[in-house]
C-alpha cells in the first residue's frame, strides 16, 4: 500500500521581471506486508524541495561570442536552480509483536542548476548539471554521489 502527499503544501511565486520562486513540502509513505515472515517493512519519505527561475531577453554578455556582430542575446535565456533535501527512514515490526525495528534510511541531496537558450524556433540549447548524494543511516551501505551533466541541443524539425 502506498500514500503518497507530493506535494503536501507547495507555493510558487512570479515576478513581473520573470523571476520565479518555489517551495514545496512532501510526505509519502510505503507498506508492504510479508505473508511468509508475518512481517511488515514501513518507509516513510520526507521532502523539501525548494527552486529559482530567471528568464531574461536581450541578456547583454560580459565577452563576445564568436560569429556574434555584438555581445547582446536576442533570445529568451533561462537559469535554473533546484534543491530537493528527502529523508527516508525504512522499519520493520512483526505482526504479532508490538514493537519496530530501524532496518534502513537515506538521506538524499539533489542539485540541479540549467541553463537554457533558445536560438531561433528550431533550436533550444540547454546546459545542465545533475548531483545526486546519497548518505545511508545504515553501516552496511555505503555513501553515493551520481553526477551527470552535458550539454542538450534541441532541433525541431517540424513547420
Amino acid at each position: 500500500m502506498q500514500e503518497q502527499f507530493a506535494p503536501l503544501l507547495g507555493i510558487e511565486v512570479t515576478t513581473t521581471k520573470q523571476l520565479s520562486l518555489k517551495l514545496e513540502y512532501a510526505k509519502s509513505r510505503q507498506l508492504s506486508l510479508s505473508l511468509i515472515d508475518y512481517q511488515l517493512s514501513e518507509t516513510n519519505s520526507t521532502q523539501w524541495t525548494t527552486g529559482f527561475n530567471w528568464r531574461k531577453r536581450g541578456l547583454r554578455l560580459p565577452f563576445k561570442l564568436p560569429g556574434m556582430k555584438n555581445s547582446k542575446l536576442q533570445n529568451d535565456l533561462t537559469i535554473k536552480l533546484d534543491l530537493s533535501f528527502r529523508n527516508d527512514a525504512t522499519s520493520n515490526s512483526r505482526i504479532d509483536q508490538s514493537t519496530a525495528y530501524g532496518t534502513g534510511g537515506q538521506q538524499v541531496v539533489i542539485i540541479q542548476p540549467a541553463i537554457d537558450y533558445v536560438y531561433n524556433n528550431r533550436i533550444n540549447l540547454r546546459l545542465f548539471f545533475d548531483q545526486r548524494r546519497v548518505t545511508p543511516y545504515i553501516s552496511t551501505a555505503a555513501p553515493t554521489i551520481v553526477t551527470r551533466a552535458g550539454i542538450l541541443v534541441r532541433v525541431s524539425l517540424a513547420q
